[in-house]
């Protein structure tokens, strides 16, 4: 199934000529390619290269590299987000172990339906079951209610809640063309 936000050869952050809508959000992922985390077998990461990325030019463009062979800032940049994903992984792991164990995930199927009344399922999704999550608060052992807050999942999971808004807007857009 395809993503929501997208059919085929479509995405909906990006316009037709191929560049990203104004405060589109990018994942992390994305924003570091060409470049990305491989993981060594001694458990550190290195950096992998897209050798095929079709923007590699040395005519025009930013410089991976200074004159003295010192890194230039466009790639200690993107090592930097590198980094940082490696990071932030294990953590966004372990927040989807402790919301699956408190049962505060649900799975749920996007289905948009065209003017014509014609219905289209785009894909299933995990969302923070909103109702749980109500009730969670006043009938489950308080202890777990502080370590969703002092780990900062609490501040997440309403982050999550926020973002589900946008979803009417773009299936909105994704049937009027």
């Amino acid at each position: 199934m395809r993503p929501a936000g997208s059919s085929a050869g479509r995405n909906q952050y990006v316009t037709a000529d191929g560049r990203w809508r104004p405060h589109a959000y990018r994942p992390a992922m994305i924003r570091a390619y060409p470049f990305f985390p491989v993981e060594e077998q001694d458990g550190q990461f290195g950096v992998g290269i897209d050798a095929e990325y079709e923007g590699w030019s040395t005519v025009e463009g930013d410089r991976l590299f200074a004159d003295d062979g010192s890194t230039a800032p466009v790639l200690a940049d993107r090592l930097e987000l590198l980094q940082w994903c490696v990071t932030e992984t294990p953590r966004t792991q372990e927040f989807t172990k402790e919301l699956l164990r408190l049962g505060l995930l649900k799975q749920e199927t996007l289905t948009v339906t065209g003017a014509g009344g014609a219905s289209v399922a785009l894909g299933e999704y995990w969302v923070v079951d909103e109702e749980r999550l109500q009730s969670f608060s006043l009938g489950d052992p308080l202890a777990d209610l502080i370590g969703l807050i002092v780990k900062g999942y609490l501040g997440a999971i309403h982050a999550h809640l926020i973002s589900l808004h946008h979803l009417p807007r773009l299936t909105g857009e994704l049937i009027g063309g």
